[in-house]
């Protein structure tokens, strides 16, 4: 009987052992599986695919792991804003530049001997034009 007891009491002592391993190694399993969140995490924005709400799960831990995807996610975010602000000015330099050119373009246009023959040529045609007209009147 005492050996039953014996065998018992060890049976229970490793049951709680076994147990707690089980738990211990369930943790580390899901840590584990965080870790993976954020690497593919930094993965996908390296190809330009990242869902800031891809790693919401591991922001909420309150250890080191959760206070890099929190550090994580605010820069991705931040440099994606950059981005924005950087796509827009590049394309306001743009439409600076072409409207530069298109100025410059006219210039060389309008400087020509040719264009300036043509601009009296028009002006000499429409005061005859109002010549005629008067003398209609």
């Amino acid at each position: 009987s005492s050996r039953v007891e014996v065998v018992q009491a060890v049976v229970r002592v490793l049951i709680r052992y076994v147990r707690a391993r089980v738990r211990d190694l369930a943790e580390e399993f899901e840590y584990i599986k965080q870790v993976s969140r954020l690497t593919a995490a930094a993965a996908s924005v390296e190809a330009g695919i990242f869902d800031p709400e891809s790693i919401e799960e591991v922001t909420q831990r309150e250890d080191e792991l959760g206070q890099l995807a929190r550090v994580f996610q605010r820069m991705v975010r931040e440099v994606k804003a950059r981005e924005e602000s950087l796509k827009k000015e590049i394309m306001e330099l743009r439409i600076e530049i072409d409207e530069s050119r298109r100025a410059q373009d006219v210039s060389q246009i309008t400087g020509t001997d040719y264009f300036r023959d043509l601009q009296a040529k028009a002006r000499a045609m429409r005061d005859r034009m109002e010549e005629a007209d008067n003398d209609e009147s």
